[in-house]
C-alpha cells in the first residue's frame, strides 16, 4: 500500500469523482439489506400470515428495488472506469514527457522495448488496480454493514459463521506476496516480448539477410515459453483462492443450517428471518470474494508501480540552470566564439574525452576525424547539452553553455546525422518540426537549397507526402537531404554534421554535399567525417586519438607532418 501512495498526486484532480463513486457504491450495500428485509415481509406476511395487500405491492417493491440498484450500479461503475482511463492518460502523459526531456545517458541505459512495455502494459495493469482499490474500499464497508444487519437478526449465529475469518485473511496474504513475486517476473519478461518484437520489426532487413528468421522465431518463443510458464504460477495462485473460500463458505453455510433449524423447531425464529439472514449472508460472500480476489490481483497493480516510478524517479543528469534571468542576458547573438577548456568526459567509468582544449571562431568549418571510438561523436554531442561534461567546461564568448536553458542553446543549432530519423508524418510537418508560426515560402526555399525539391514535387501528394516509419518510403538519399532541408528551414548560426554522408551512394553523396555546401554557408560547422575527402577544404581539421586532439591544422599541412592525419589518408586513399 505504501508503494501505491505515489499514485496520490494522479489522483487528487479527480477527487470529487472517486469520493462520489464510492458513495454509490457503498449505497449498493444498503439496497442489499432492504431486499433482505423485503424478502422477510413477503414470507412472514404473505406465505405465513396470507395477507393479500402485501402480495399485490410486492412485485412492485422488488421491481422498484432493482432499477435504483441498477442505476447506482451504472453510475457507479461508469464513472469509476472512466476515471482510471482518465489517470491512466495522466501518467502515459508523464512518462512520456519524462522520456523526451531525459538526457541520452537513460536512453543509452534502457532499450525502448522497456519503457514502451512500461508505458503500456504496467499502466494497464495501474489502472486495473485503481479499480480493485475501489473494491478494497467499498467492500469492507459493503461488509460491515450487512453484518451489523446479520448481528442485529441473531448475534448468536453471527458469532458462530465468523470462525473462519483468521483462516481467511493468513490464506490471503500468503498468496497476495507469492502473486506479487511472480508480477514483478511476468513484467520484466513482457519488457523482453516487446523488445525481441521491436528487433525483428526494425532489424527485418538484417534479419533475411542473413536468415535469421529461425532464431528470432526460437528467441520469441523461448521468451514466450517465460511468459506461460510465470503465467501459469500466477493463475495457479489466482485461482486456488476460489475454491477454498467456497469450501469454506460451505462448512459455514452447513453450521448455520443446523443451527437456524433447530432454533426454528423451538419456535425462537420465523421462517422470514432465516430466508433474510441467508440472503444477507449469500450477499455477503461477493464483497468477501471480491476483497480476497483483490487483494491477491492488486499485487499486480503495486509490482506494476513500482516498476513505473522506477523510471520517473530516475534523475535527469543534464538540468536546466536556476537563475532564469542569467539566462536571457547571456545569450549574445552576435558571439564570436565556442571554445572547449579541459574538457573530459566519461560514460561510467570509462573516460571517453581526455583534456581536450579547442577554440572554435564563428564562421570557421572545423572537421574532426579519427578512429572508431575516438570521442569524434561525444565531443560534438557535448556542445548542444545531451550530455553534459564531467570536467571542463564549454563556453561561447565566455559563457558556459550549462548557463543557458536547454531550449535557448539547442534553438541555435542545427544537427544533420547519418541516421537520418524522420517522423511518419509529411514531409512539411518534418521539415517545420514542431513550428507554429512559420512562412509556408521558406518550406519550399529549404528543399531548393536541400537539392529535395524536384524529388519532393513528384510525389503525388508533394509536401504532404507522408514518409512512411523513420521515412521508409524514401531512398536513404532523400532522408539524408530532407534532414538537411530541416536544418535548413531551423536557420541556425551553429551546425553539427555527423558522419552526414558516410552511407550514401556516389550520386546521392554528390548532390547531398551539395546541399551541404549551401547550409554550411555562414555558419559555425562541427564536421565529423569519415570520407576525408569530404573535408579536405575545412578551414581546420582536428584529429582526435583516444579521446585526445593529437593534430589540428589544415589539409596540406597535417599531410606534411605525416602523423596520424596522414596515415589515416593513406590507409583511405593510398599511395
Amino acid at each position: 500500500m505504501t508503494v501505491l501512495k505515489r499514485l496520490i498526486p494522479f489522483l487528487k484532480p479527480y477527487t470529487f469523482t472517486i469520493v462520489a463513486t464510492l458513495f454509490l457504491g457503498i449505497l449498493l450495500s444498503g439496497v442489499t439489506i432492504g431486499t433482505a428485509r423485503l424478502v422477510q415481509l413477503i414470507i412472514d406476511e404473505v406465505f405465513v400470515q396470507k395477507r393479500k395487500e402485501i402480495l399485490l405491492l410486492a412485485p412492485f417493491a422488488i421491481v422498484a428495488i432493482y432499477l435504483v440498484s441498477g442505476v447506482i450500479r451504472f453510475i457507479h461503475m461508469f464513472y469509476l472506469k472512466l476515471t482510471t482511463e482518465k489517470i491512466g492518460f495522466d501518467i502515459r502523459s508523464k512518462l512520456q514527457a519524462h522520456f523526451a526531456h531525459m538526457s541520452l545517458d537513460f536512453h543509452t541505459g534502457n532499450s525502448s522495448g522497456a519503457l514502451m512495455s512500461k508505458t503500456i502494459h504496467d499502466v494497464i495493469s495501474i489502472q486495473q488496480g485503481l479499480g480493485l482499490m475501489a473494491d478494497i474500499i467499498r467492500e469492507p464497508i459493503s461488509a460491515l454493514a450487512m453484518l451489523g444487519y446479520l448481528f442485529y437478526v441473531d448475534w448468536k449465529l453471527t458469532l458462530i459463521t465468523f470462525f473462519s475469518a483468521p483462516i481467511l485473511i493468513a490464506a490471503s496474504r500468503s498468496l497476495g506476496k507469492s502473486v506479487r513475486k511472480y508480477s514483478h517476473i511476468q513484467q520484466y519478461i513482457m519488457e523482453n516480448i516487446m523488445l525481441t518484437l521491436k528487433e525483428t520489426l526494425d532489424g527485418i532487413r538484417v534479419i533475411k539477410a542473413f536468415t535469421l528468421e529461425k532464431h528470432m522465431k526460437d528467441k520469441f518463443q523461448n521468451i514466450l515459453g517465460q511468459m506461460v510458464a510465470t503465467r501459469k504460477k500466477i493463475l495457479m495462485r489466482e485461482e486456488i483462492s476460489g475454491p477454498v473460500f467456497e469450501l469454506l463458505a460451505a462448512m459455514t453455510f452447513g453450521g448455520i443450517l443446523f443451527y437456524a433449524g433447530s432454533e426454528a423447531i423451538k419456535g425462537n425464529n420465523t421462517v422470514g428471518a432465516f430466508m433474510s439472514y441467508v440472503f444477507v449472508l449469500g450477499s455477503m460472500q461477493g464483497p468477501i470474494k471480491k476483497l480476497q480476489d483483490a487483494h491477491v490481483r492488486l499485487q499486480h497493480a503495486i509490482a506494476s508501480t513500482q516498476r513505473v516510478f522506477e523510471v520517473l524517479d530516475s534523475p535527469i543528469t543534464v538540468k536546466e540552470p536556476y537563475e532564469v534571468e542569467r539566462i536571457q542576458k547571456n545569450w549574445d547573438p552576435n558571439w564570436k566564439t565556442i571554445e572547449y577548456k579541459n574538457v573530459h568526459f566519461s560514460y561510467g567509468n570509462k573516460e571517453v574525452l581526455k583534456g581536450i582544449n579547442l577554440k572554435v571562431n564563428r564562421g570557421e568549418v572545423l572537421a574532426i576525424v579519427g578512429g572508431s571510438g575516438g570521442g569524434k561523436t561525444t565531443l560534438v554531442n557535448l556542445l548542444p547539452r545531451f550530455y553534459d561534461v564531467t570536467i571542463g567546461e564549454i563556453l561561447i564568448d565566455g559563457v558556459d553553455v550549462r548557463d543557458f536553458s536547454t531550449q535557448d542553446l539547442r534553438a541555435n543549432i542545427g544537427l544533420v546525422t547519418q541516421d537520418v530519423f524522420l517522423f511518419n508524418e509529411t514531409i512539411r510537418e518534418n521539415i517545420i518540426a514542431g513550428q507554429v508560426n512559420y512562412n509556408p515560402q521558406k518550406i519550399k526555399e529549404a528543399l531548393s537549397a536541400a537539392n529535395a525539391e524536384n524529388f519532393v514535387q513528384r510525389l503525388q501528394n508533394k509536401e504532404e507526402a507522408v514518409v512512411g516509419d523513420r521515412g521508409a518510403l524514401l531512398s536513404g538519399g532523400e532522408r539524408q537531404r530532407l534532414s538537411i532541408a530541416r536544418a535548413l528551414f531551423k536557420n541556425t548560426p551553429i551546425l553539427i554534421l555527423d558522419e552526414a554522408t558516410s552511407s550514401l551512394d556516389s550520386e546521392s553523396e554528390k548532390l547531398v554535399q551539395q546541399a551541404l555546401d549551401q547550409l554550411m554557408e555562414g555558419r559555425t560547422t562541427f564536421v565529423i567525417a569519415h570520407r576525408l575527402s569530404t573535408i579536405q577544404n575545412a578551414d581546420r581539421i582536428v584529429v582526435l586519438s583516444d579521446g585526445k586532439i593529437v593534430e589540428q591544422g589544415r589539409h596540406a599541412e597535417l599531410l606534411q607532418k605525416q602523423g596520424t592525419y596522414f596515415s589515416l589518408h593513406k590507409h583511405q586513399f593510398g599511395g
